[in-house]
């Protein structure tokens, strides 16, 4: 906030504290969700974040989902 609030380069740093902030959000929401599924109730289960927790798995299943229909529009016989 220190650096949002020093400025000087057009609202970029509020830009960037912003993003980083709701990508934060973003990552507890999934560790949350994470944590929930598997059960794990230890502390550092609890408080870790881990890569998986900053990987947006439905924008990874819409690439897929994208994929498949890409590859079924290429094989022959097979269009609007």
């Amino acid at each position: 906030r220190r650096l949002a609030r020093a400025g000087g380069d057009g609202g970029g740093a509020l830009r960037n504290v912003k993003l980083a902030k709701a990508m934060l959000e973003e990552a507890v929401s999934r560790q949350t969700d994470r944590v929930w599924a598997k059960e794990t109730l230890s502390f550092t289960g609890l408080t870790a974040l881990v890569e998986e927790d900053f990987t947006d798995r439905a924008r990874d299943q819409s690439d897929a989902a994208e994929a498949a229909l890409r590859k079924l529009d290429s094989v022959v016989g097979v269009g609007p």
